[in-house]
C-alpha cells in the first residue's frame, strides 16, 4: 500500500511531499524561521492523493490551492550543503579566478496531513 502524498508549494518551488520523510530546502534558510524542533504549518497544498484501500483514486486538486488542508512539519536542522567550486579562465589572457560557496539549507520532516477544522485559531497559525 502506498503512503498518501501531496504536492506542496514552498519557496517558489513545488515539492512532492510524503508524511514521515524529511526534505532539505535550500532557499528556506534565509528567511526567519522558528528554532529547531518547532512545528511549522504549510497551507499551499496544490494536490493531495490519499491512497486508501477502498478507493482506487481519491485525488483532490486545488484551484490553485486546497483551502481545507495543512501539512505539518517539524524543523530538524539548519546546515550548510556541499561546497560548490567555480573556476573562471580566459585563454591566452592569463586570467584565472577560483571561488566557491556553500549553500544554506533547512531540513524539515513532514509529520502529517491535517484539516483546517482541527484548529480553532487557524488564521493565527498560518502565514498569508
Amino acid at each position: 500500500m502506498l503512503l498518501p502524498y501531496g504536492i506542496l508549494e514552498m519557496c517558489g518551488r513545488q515539492f512532492w511531499i510524503e508524511p514521515t520523510r524529511y526534505y532539505d530546502i535550500s532557499q528556506f534558510a534565509n528567511k526567519f524561521l522558528p528554532p529547531v524542533s518547532k512545528t511549522i504549518l504549510f497551507n499551499k497544498v496544490l494536490l493531495l492523493n490519499e491512497n486508501k484501500k477502498d478507493s482506487m483514486a481519491n485525488i483532490k486538486i486545488g484551484h490553485p490551492f486546497i483551502n481545507e488542508l495543512l501539512f505539518q512539519a517539524k524543523l530538524i536542522d539548519h546546515g550548510l550543503g556541499s561546497k560548490v567550486q567555480i573556476f573562471k579562465m580566459k585563454s591566452k589572457k592569463k586570467f584565472r579566478k577560483r571561488f566557491g560557496y556553500r549553500t544554506k539549507y533547512t531540513r524539515l520532516q513532514f509529520e502529517s496531513i491535517l484539516t483546517k477544522q482541527s484548529f480553532k485559531n487557524f488564521d493565527l497559525l498560518i502565514e498569508k
